[in-house]
């Protein structure tokens, strides 16, 4: 039941990093956005190996898998969640000296 109905506490993302921020040190962490990641798979996969300091990944490009779609969020919806993780995404913004935890 937590796994299905626990959407708004496992997206407070801020809380999370900071429990790992207690046992490692922040250079020894990489975040990444799903955002960048999908908008630039290439781009962020290479950032991934490069902060593991491992070859780049050779190959077929990178392709979408699983895909799926929906209608869009609704607008009441969205303003209800953009005021409900206004303040954790200001936290992990900070946490992550980002400019904005969400573009």
């Amino acid at each position: 039941v937590h796994k299905r109905a626990s959407y708004v506490a496992r997206g407070r993302y801020a809380n999370q990093l900071e429990r790992w921020l207690a046992i490692f040190p922040r250079e020894h962490l990489l975040v990444l956005r799903s955002e960048d990641l999908y908008a630039d798979p290439a781009a962020a996969t290479r950032r991934a190996t490069d902060f593991l300091d491992l070859p780049p990944l050779q190959g077929d490009a990178f392709s979408t898998h699983n895909a799926t779609g929906g209608p869009p969020m609704l607008a009441g919806t969205r303003k209800m969640l953009e005021h409900e993780f206004a303040l954790d995404n200001e936290r992990l913004a900070e946490l992550l000296d980002w400019d904005n935890a969400w573009p």
